[in-house]
């Protein structure tokens, strides 16, 4: 007996020598620096270090978040906010924010009217507005926006200081998600209402729909200039970006018919970012010298760039008016780019640091992530943890080390449409709550095993919720059924 326990505990000892260094493999890294982007939707905060570098992190259910000391939510986080944050492979362990103090609002975008400056939403009490100035921060899917930029639709969580009784509160940052935006470019072939008709060289017609928010820009013979819908004639060269769902446009860029287009396509031999001119010299023919302005949509290697990011050498084609010589636009590429290849499938396995891809023709295809991927999810910046079995994804990847660049993740179906709403719970069972909000009417909601609750930061389960907990629900509004609830004391203050 006496020889089997010591061989039992040799065992254990065994054991925990190999499983104590994979336990503490995953080190804990730190940063402090400045919040520059917040997304509610997938709960990743970007902080900026003082060198200017950026991490993109994700709030998980075992995050701890504080703001000024106090344990918060992670609608309280604000951006310029302080932070000192302690992460491991991008998910936040703890996370201590400061800041002033500030309110927080949720809602749907309805509309900004940008004469007022009054931006409007649609929250579960009712509509709210929110006056937008010089300092207001707004950031769109993780990057920087304006007002003019959000669409219809659009999730919005709205920071601002408390405002007096009967006056509309400053809106110090907004932070919005929604679907990203397209684009059209072609000929205005129908103007009827407030819809205009564009139809490309190639492809099928666009109708947008021109809203109270649409910037309109007209160059002709005395510039660019801002315009109007009654500016707008067929037959001109128009560009317009528009929301998908809503088909609301947010820019439309159109050029007098008597300014002809032309093309230009050789290597770049001067680039002067600071005062937006470039020169192409084409293979046949004299250097042409264009000039830049902030409607010139600008590319490089396939990827979205300034200016600046153009380099003397460079191979580019442009766009340009040849009455003013304004280019509309420049695609650049760089003189040896980079040898990468592409796969598009399902995702049948998802690594520690590995991604593999099974294509609808072919054998799989196994990539390596490290922290040069970039990751998006249906449009939004993600994080390796959002990848999921059975998602349809996209990769570019180094054809010899098979190190993917980019992972682009799209489920196979569209995310249901979901609200929140936060109030008093008045009513609680295994399989329901009712929360009453201030304003409006109690929503009684569907809770599940797939339901995520907390209370007071900690994993919990519905029956550690008690009738007058204060109570924030994400839900889905077709179904009613909670996606996550997190719960507070009846004083409304985490423990």
């Amino acid at each position: 007996m006496k020889t089997s326990r010591v061989h039992l505990i040799f065992a254990v000892l065994l054991l925990a020598t190999f499983v104590l260094p994979a336990a503490t493999s995953a080190a804990t890294t730190s940063a402090t620096g400045t919040i520059v982007s917040l997304s509610p939707a997938t709960r990743t905060v970007t902080i900026q270090n003082g060198d200017g570098t950026q991490v993109m992190l994700r709030a998980s259910d075992r995050s701890v978040l504080k703001r000024n000391g106090k344990a918060v939510r992670f609608s309280a986080l604000a951006l310029r906010d302080q932070a000192s944050v302690q992460f491991q492979r991008s998910t936040i362990g703890r996370l201590d924010a400061s800041g002033p103090v500030l309110d927080s609002a949720r809602g749907v975008f309805t509309a900004f009217d940008s004469t007022s400056g009054l931006l409007s939403m649609a929250t579960v009490g009712g509509a709210r507005s929110f006056r937008i100035d010089s300092k207001t921060l707004i950031v769109r899917n993780g990057a920087a926006a304006t007002a003019q930029g959000l669409a219809h639709g659009d999730a919005l969580l709205v920071h601002s200081a408390s405002a007096p009784t009967g006056t509309i509160a400053v809106a110090a940052d907004i932070e919005a998600d929604g679907p990203e935006e397209e684009d059209v470019e072609g000929t205005i072939t129908t103007i009827a209402g407030q819809d205009v008709t564009i139809t490309p060289e190639h492809g099928s017609a666009v109708t947008v729909h021109v809203a109270a928010s649409t910037v309109i820009k007209l160059t002709d013979a005395t510039g660019t200039h801002t315009a109007t819908l009654a500016d707008l004639a067929t037959g001109m060269q128009a560009e317009a970006d528009y929301d998908p769902v809503s088909l609301v446009a947010d820019h439309i860029h159109a050029r007098a018919a008597e300014h002809h287009q032309a093309e230009v396509e050789g290597k770049v031999t001067a680039v002067d970012a600071t005062a937006g001119t470039i020169s192409i010299d084409p293979e046949h023919g004299a250097a042409v010298a264009l000039h830049t302005d902030s409607t010139t949509r600008i590319s490089r290697n396939g990827a979205a760039a300034t200016l600046a990011d153009i380099k003397v050498g460079d191979s580019a084609e442009a766009r340009y008016d040849a009455t003013t010589l304004l280019a509309s636009r420049i695609d650049a590429r760089s003189e040896r780019p980079q040898p990468l290849a592409e796969v598009e499938g399902k995702v049948t396995a998802v690594g520690a640091s590995s991604v593999t891809i099974t294509p609808e023709h072919g054998g799989p295809v196994a990539l390596k992530v490290d922290a040069t991927t970039k990751f998006f999810l249906r449009g939004t910046p993600a994080t390796l943890a959002d990848v999921k079995v059975g998602q349809r994804a996209h990769a570019s990847y180094d054809r010899t080390t098979l190190l993917a660049a980019v992972v682009r993740v799209q489920n196979d179906n569209p995310q249901p449409t979901t609200a929140a709403i936060e109030g008093s719970v008045t009513a609680v069972s295994a399989t329901s709550i009712t929360i009453a909000p201030e304003h409006g009417n109690p929503v009684t909601l569907t809770v599940d095993s797939s339901t995520s609750i907390t209370v007071h930061g900690h994993a919990a389960t519905a029956a550690d919720i008690k009738v007058g907990d204060r109570a924030e629900a994400l839900y889905v509004t077709a179904t009613l059924l909670a996606k996550r609830i997190e719960v507070q004391g009846a004083d409304g203050e985490d423990d």
